[in-house]
């Protein structure tokens, strides 16, 4: 039996199942049934949710040890002190001019997270994964939005540090290639000259349909077919760019009121929505220290409500070391 935990298939072995029906029973060793229960679950989050969809590829997840503070020292090529790293001529040998380097660094605070979710020890008892395998993605899936949540609001406040880019001679609404191409220039143009590049964008279902609206007098046939057969739930790429859709950007909808209500980014004026285009080249901003790993626990004090349950918690955090590797536009 398998069930999908965030699009990822989980197998339910016919030892779980025997399991599930064991955390029903009436005697001393139901408790450490559901105690044992609690770790299949447990499982079924680090196989489905530990990677969560929205962030999966963006923030690189640090593991801190035991006593280690979530400290990270800023890119020392910063804007205002690029130019005092250079290359030296060597006037002779063994002569090579000392340079000492000294950058800030930032904490980043990390945070639990918690859920907890219950069940029926009737379904328990009858083997019944279907209901209580919806719950535990009930369960798994509480992480998930929080995570999501918490780290693109992060990537949107490093976004809203700049000026919004955007193609002055498109339709409003309409997401155009000259809008990709000026993202593209724009990051190489941040203060610094880093020769950042664009290698992600994510925009709303809308603006991807825009994309695959394209023809031949847009783009070539090759790069249009690449981005006419790309499966749904895969990558298209144009310019070399990844292309990612999220159904929280677009008009109205949660992103995007995060951007506006909440950062006070203004649309300009004849546009209806934002993208977000990313560096993800060279893997230093977007950091995720996890102080505490995920764990789950069984929760006993259910079973006199003729019910069964978990609970668990994810300590981390989430930080942009440099905002120069993030940028809006819109259409």
């Amino acid at each position: 039996m398998e069930l999908k935990f965030n699009n990822v298939k989980v197998e339910i072995k016919p030892e779980d199942c025997e399991l599930l029906k064991a955390t029903a029973r009436q005697d001393a060793d139901a408790i450490k049934h559901r105690e044992a229960f609690a770790q299949v679950i447990d499982r079924a989050w680090r196989q489905g949710v530990l990677e969560p969809d929205l962030i999966a590829g963006i923030f690189d997840r640090i593991p801190l040890g035991p006593g280690v503070d979530a400290k990270f020292p800023l890119d020392f090529y910063s804007p205002t002190t690029e130019g005092r790293y250079t290359a030296f001529c060597v006037p002779k040998e063994g002569a090579i001019p000392d340079r000492i380097t000294e950058g800030d660094e930032i904490y980043v605070p990390t945070y639990k997270i918690a859920n907890s979710i219950s069940w029926s020890l009737d379904y328990a008892r009858d083997a019944r994964w279907d209901i209580v395998g919806r719950a535990v993605q009930a369960y798994t899936n509480g992480f998930t939005r929080k995570m999501n949540d918490d780290g693109w609001h992060i990537i949107l406040k490093a976004a809203s540090e700049h000026a919004v880019q955007q193609d002055t001679a498109a339709s409003s609404g309409v997401f155009t290639k000259k809008l990709l191409t000026t993202l593209m220039t724009a990051i190489k143009r941040f203060t610094g000259g880093r020769n950042s590049r664009v290698t992600d964008v994510y925009l709303s279902p809308e603006g991807m349909a825009d994309i695959r609206n394209f023809d031949y007098t847009v783009v070539d046939d090759l790069t249009l077919r690449n981005l006419l057969l790309t499966p749904e739930n895969g990558v298209p790429q144009f310019f070399g760019v990844r292309l990612h859709e999220m159904e929280e950007l677009g008009y109205g909808q949660e992103y995007q009121n995060y951007l506006l209500n909440t950062l006070g980014v203004v649309m300009p004026a004849g546009d209806e929505e934002f993208v977000v285009a990313l560096d993800l080249q060279t893997r230093d901003s977007f950091v995720m220290p996890i102080r505490e790993d995920m764990k789950t626990f069984d929760d006993p004090s259910l079973h006199r409500k003729m019910r069964a349950g978990v609970y668990g918690w994810i300590e981390v955090g989430f930080a942009a070391l440099d905002t120069r590797r993030a940028l809006l536009g819109s259409f």
